[in-house]
């Protein structure tokens, strides 16, 4: 994080999906749980991910960032 605090995470890896798991916490101390999914192309030209974040224990997840990146050469 460019703030000087960072994400603790796990990543579980299905294929050419990677999962990842953790917490975060806010500038006030606020703990809020993460998660995000990558998903690869089989020629790993492209990637897709969606990252999410919960205030509530995992009850409720809020979109964060999601994209598609692409190798142009």
């Amino acid at each position: 994080e460019n703030d000087g605090r960072a994400t603790s995470s796990s990543t579980t890896v299905s294929g050419n999906t990677w999962t990842s798991t953790g917490t975060r916490k806010d500038i006030n101390g606020k703990v809020y749980e993460t998660r995000s999914v990558d998903t690869y192309s089989s020629d790993g030209k492209t990637r897709t991910f969606s990252i999410e974040y919960s205030a509530d224990d995992g009850k409720t997840w809020l979109p964060l960032w999601k994209g598609t990146m692409k190798k142009v050469k």
